[in-house]
């Protein structure tokens, strides 16, 4: 099965970040169980997309936003 293991973990927050890098079919199906992994636990997951690496600093201020003042 799959588990749980993200690119990052605030434990201070209890808040996982994921940054989904690649764009093959192997990938998303993974990606996408994952995702319910942590939909399935109750966890808090803030997602990043290899397409918005150029916006990254702008999006990491407004999704970690949503969890606490940046």
């Amino acid at each position: 099965g799959y588990a749980i293991r993200p690119d990052f973990y605030l434990p201070e927050y209890d808040l996982y970040l994921e940054y989904w890098g690649l764009d093959t079919l192997d990938y998303k199906i993974g990606m996408l169980e994952k995702k319910k992994l942590y939909q399935q636990a109750g966890k808090k997951l803030v997602s990043f997309y290899y397409t918005e690496y150029e916006n990254l600093p702008a999006l990491l201020a407004d999704r970690l936003g949503r969890y606490f003042r940046v």
